[in-house]
């Protein structure tokens, strides 16, 4: 083999070890991608499920065997949360309950999921405006966390009386 054959040789190697070195690092970012978004729509779901989940609950404690039409005898914001004796979600039977309520999922490859819901009042005609006072209109804000993801994922969601 003469030294341009060592030469064209040597060349060749290089390229393909260079053309390898790409496609390999290219297929770990496809990878990563396809995680994030694996996580993205399980964490999507996840929290969809728990809008699904309150929904089906009664709008508030003083609801559940009766109806409002004043809102002054709903629960007080300083209230929200769990009544005594409801230990875990299954126990929840109005929306409020789930104020504050956090848990941890493992759910498949990707690792646990972390959500957060936290529950308020809200402006009948404008439910992005958080209100202080009682009225037919509770906001429902869920915050998913995952490794994969690269930031919190977040859906409100608002109940009306």
């Amino acid at each position: 083999m003469g030294s341009i054959q060592m030469f064209l040789t040597i060349g060749g190697l290089a390229l393909l070890s260079v053309l390898m070195l790409i496609f390999f690092s290219s297929s770990g970012v496809q990878y990563d991608t396809k995680k994030r978004n694996e996580a993205v729509i399980t964490a999507t779901g996840v929290a969809q499920s728990l809008i699904e989940e309150i929904a089906a609950k009664a709008f508030d404690e003083k609801t559940i065997s009766k109806t409002m039409n004043k809102t002054d005898s709903l629960t007080l914001v300083t209230s929200f949360g769990p009544d005594p004796g409801e230990t875990n979600r299954l126990l929840f039977d109005d929306i409020d309950d789930y104020n504050k309520y956090t848990n941890v999922d493992s759910l498949g490859g990707l690792g646990a999921f972390h959500y957060r819901v936290i529950i308020r009042y809200a402006q009948k005609f404008n439910p992005d405006i958080i209100s202080l006072a009682r009225t037919f209109t509770k906001r429902a804000d869920i915050s998913v966390t995952n490794d994969y993801m690269q930031d919190t994922l977040k859906l409100t969601y608002v109940y009306t009386y």
